[in-house]
């Protein structure tokens, strides 16, 4: 087991053999998860959905999606 110490701001510094052993690179993404008196720490793959969260904030995608099914939907309705 490695020890490691919190620092006044709350942050920890994985030491370089585990961030080797487990490829974190700069910008890996990981979760933390709480299980009683634990902290678990697990890698987030790149692929994965998190990645994108937040993406589309601020525009008018959902919108526009919306815009364009209730047009559809409508010409649907009408060829039917």
């Amino acid at each position: 087991m490695i020890t490691v110490r919190v620092s006044s701001k709350g942050q920890i510094a994985i030491p370089k053999a585990i961030r080797e052993q487990v490829g974190l690179d700069t910008g890996t993404e990981l979760a933390i998860e709480i299980k009683g008196q634990e902290l678990v720490i697990k890698k987030i793959p790149r692929h994965s959905w998190r990645r994108w969260r937040g993406v589309l904030k601020g525009s008018d995608a959902l919108q526009e999606h919306e815009q364009e099914h209730r047009e559809e939907l409508k010409k649907d309705a009408e060829g039917s």
